[in-house]
């Protein structure tokens, strides 16, 4: 019996730091062959896990055996498999030993934002999918729905550690989303092409930034709209017609209150030095919040997915 067609490669987070930019311009080279499905969550979540490694592979049985396979699951970069919002599976070794366990040879990708950024751009996301309604404050939404894990997934120091423990620096890389993707997008291409064994000068078509900034009055018709008009408010603003819409709602949201930015910043600054050494880099581009409150929709250059 042959052996089953495994991914060459993980890209496991950060969620909202780039992953989504990172997977087209992966889908857009020659030399790849990706699954339709993006995010499998068999290493994250204790449900999918159960299916079975044979169901796992099966998503990659169709990729050319000469090119690149991979998935990019936002949930692989925690420390241990979930069973539901609060619970985790203590049965299992934690994310990375089962990611070694199934793939030894596998190539991991990380991308890393602000922390405070992150945090703010998932706030908003989850209120666009209509998760909480527009009055919900962002420490409300980290309070009363922890299974969207809003804060803890900036918590990065514990599970990057871990990750780098596990996976051998030959088969590691971590971006830093302002200066790798935002300022030095060819350059971290080109990186990433190599690092997987492809040819590096492959220019993908420039990957158009998916404007997210809804106006305050989509945000309110979003919610208060009823699901059919909030879906369909959300396939529009995924379209090209978002400028049509964004013409006629200028209006922005406010800004995030200086207390709930603070919030984030209580609990993410203290651990920057330990990642600053986990990296070998300085992070001074991380702001931490001083410019929060001045983009409040989540206005990155790319899309920050």
């Amino acid at each position: 019996m042959p052996a089953p067609r495994k991914p060459d490669f993980l890209i496991i987070g950060a969620q909202k730091a780039g992953t989504t930019w990172l997977w087209n311009v992966l889908d857009q080279h020659p030399e790849t062959d990706l699954p339709e499905q993006k995010e499998l969550f068999f290493f994250s979540d204790a449900s999918e896990h159960q299916r079975g490694s044979d169901w796992y592979f099966e998503h990659f049985a169709h990729a050319a055996p000469t090119k690149r396979t991979g998935e990019a699951s936002t949930d692989y970069f925690f420390d241990r498999v979930l069973i539901d919002e609060e619970r985790v599976d203590s049965g299992l070794p934690t994310i990375p030993e089962l990611v070694n366990r199934h793939l030894p040879d596998v190539r991991v990708l990380l991308i890393l934002r602000d922390p405070v950024q992150r945090a703010i751009s998932a706030y908003y996301h989850h209120m666009r999918r209509r998760h909480y309604g527009p009055t919900t404050t962002l420490r409300e939404a980290a309070r009363r729905y922890p299974r969207l894990r809003i804060v803890d997934r900036g918590r990065y120091a514990a599970h990057l550690e871990l990750w780098q423990r596990m996976i051998p620096r030959d088969r590691f890389r971590c971006y830093v989303y302002e200066e790798d993707v935002v300022l030095r997008e060819r350059e971290t291409l080109r990186d990433v092409y190599e690092f997987l064994g492809m040819d590096p000068d492959f220019l993908p078509q420039k990957s158009a930034a998916k404007n997210e900034r809804w106006g305050e009055r989509q945000v309110w018709l979003n919610y208060y709209g009823g699901r059919w008009f909030g879906g369909t408010l959300r396939r529009i603003m995924a379209s090209p017609a978002r400028r049509i819409v964004q013409s006629i709602d200028r209006r922005r949201p406010p800004a995030l209150p200086e207390p709930d930015v603070a919030f984030l910043r209580d609990h993410y600054l203290a651990e920057k030095p330990r990642i600053e050494t986990l990296l070998g880099r300085s992070l001074n581009c991380w702001t931490y919040g001083s410019a929060a409150t001045a983009n409040a929709t989540d206005a990155s250059v790319l899309p920050a997915h």
